[in-house]
């Protein structure tokens, strides 16, 4: 049942030698006239973090993943943008202090997770590996950068580092047909105006550190945090 399909097809081609082809194999795709939507399963963290230490395998190395959760209500594209840019100024500092002045690893990720449907959810996911004993120093060094950031905000250095970046990388993204795919079906499944990103720099250049530390006061709580981290096995 294609009835609720959205197609998308980019990269260089003429309409004209494609259209017999659409009307072809996708305009005759069964369709039963239906309206296809999101199914709220209800899987859900639950509102308070929690903490839990795994052990296994017998490698010596730890793995920690940490994870503020909580609902989105402020979901739209400027805070998603403006979450970025938090993730990009966190990743900034949790290297900076993690890796070159603590020397307790190699590298760390940071990334959000944000979701409109079918519930407004949001998630910064924070992730590194180090030696056991290690953890617990690394762990307070990384919750003390992250408070940092909540009461004072971000570096209008990191800031604009931020913006700088944004605008190459966001510049050189629609050269390529794999953006252009993956923007319009998320478009098409958010259901969002296609040419706002004809608008993204004028946003990118307004955020500022002010706009970024509210967001972070807000969703990086620490009742919020999960943290998991992975010990080797014990004998």
């Amino acid at each position: 049942d294609a009835s609720d399909f959205t197609f998308v097809i980019v990269g260089n081609f003429d309409r004209a030698l494609i259209d017999p082809y659409i009307k072809q194999y996708l305009a005759t795709l069964p369709s039963l006239g239906r309206k296809e939507k999101f199914v709220d399963n209800g899987a859900y963290p639950p509102a308070q973090g929690i903490s839990r230490s795994i052990y296994r395998g017998k490698e010596e190395k730890s793995t920690v993943a940490m994870a503020y959760l909580s609902t989105y209500d402020d979901y739209s594209e400027y805070n998603n943008l403006l979450m970025d840019a938090l993730s990009s100024c966190l990743t900034i500092k949790l290297t900076e202090r993690l890796r070159e002045k603590e020397g307790g690893i190699y590298s760390i990720s940071v990334s959000p997770s944000l979701a409109k449907n079918p519930r407004k959810r949001f998630g910064m996911n924070i992730s590194f590996t180090t030696a056991p004993g290690q953890v617990d120093k690394l762990v307070a060094a990384a919750l003390e950068e992250i408070e940092l950031i909540r009461q004072h905000g971000p570096s209008q250095e990191d800031i604009d580092k931020y913006i700088a970046e944004k605008l190459l990388s966001s510049s050189q993204q629609v050269q390529y047909n794999g953006f252009w795919l993956s923007y319009l079906l998320s478009s098409a499944v958010d259901q969002l105006d296609p040419s706002r990103v004809f608008k993204e720099s004028d946003l990118i250049r307004s955020i500022t550190a002010e706009q970024v530390k509210q967001l972070a006061q807000k969703y990086l709580q620490p009742e919020h945090l999960f943290r998991f981290t992975l010990y080797p096995q014990k004998d």
